[in-house]
């Protein structure tokens, strides 16, 4: 089964940093899509739609991970290790 992981995440954020450090631990692999500087910058303008879609879905903390496989796709904000042990028990 292909499953893709984008981990959505900000500099100097230690749950980004976990995520992070557990996928790469079970050997997930994810595209990082930088988004906020430590300051809350946005790097790309244009990222400010997809920032303001997160906070709707009532994201309040980075990262945000959105895995997508052949049943759909499931998001989350913040370092869940539950829902991470669950994509390493997929994968």
């Amino acid at each position: 089964m292909a499953t893709n992981v984008i981990v959505y995440s900000k500099d100097n954020c230690p749950g980004c940093r976990q995520t992070e450090m557990f996928l790469n631990r079970n050997n997930i692999k994810y595209i990082d899509l930088r988004l906020v500087d430590a300051s809350g910058t946005l790097y790309n303008e244009e990222d400010k739609s997809l920032l303001d879609s997160f906070i709707e879905k009532g994201f309040q903390q980075f990262p945000v991970v959105e895995v997508m496989n052949e049943s759909g796709s499931e998001m989350w904000s913040g370092f869940r290790p539950d829902k991470l042990n669950k994509l390493v028990k997929k994968a």
